[in-house]
């Protein structure tokens, strides 16, 4: 993907979370699917394409409760991808998932 084409997708990812989001009670199954997408995202872009990935979320918070249930199934995704020690993940995994927490802990 070019640099330009990421950028369309997460602005895309944002207004989403803006425009449908956080005006419809959506099904379990979207709300968990974009969770999915978006921690797949930040799993290749943070912090060194995309550094505000978690600071984007924070701040639509204020739309209300549909967006915190997507923030909190962003959270619970990024747990069982990329913090959770317990799942088998190659060497490359373990230290980009490293990088990944570690950028984390100092937001």
């Amino acid at each position: 993907m070019t640099s330009d084409e990421q950028l369309i997708l997460r602005m895309g990812l944002l207004n989403w979370i803006k425009d449908i989001c956080a005006k419809q009670n959506l099904e379990a199954f979207t709300k968990n699917k974009f969770a999915q997408v978006y921690v797949q995202l930040v799993k290749q872009e943070y912090p060194k394409i995309w550094s505000t990935a978690f600071k984007d979320l924070l701040l639509l918070l204020n739309l209300g409760v549909n967006v915190i249930d997507l923030f909190l199934r962003v959270l619970q995704v990024l747990d069982e991808e990329v913090v959770n020690r317990s799942v088998q993940k190659t060497k490359e995994e373990h230290a980009r998932h490293t990088e990944v927490v570690c950028f984390l802990a100092a937001f």
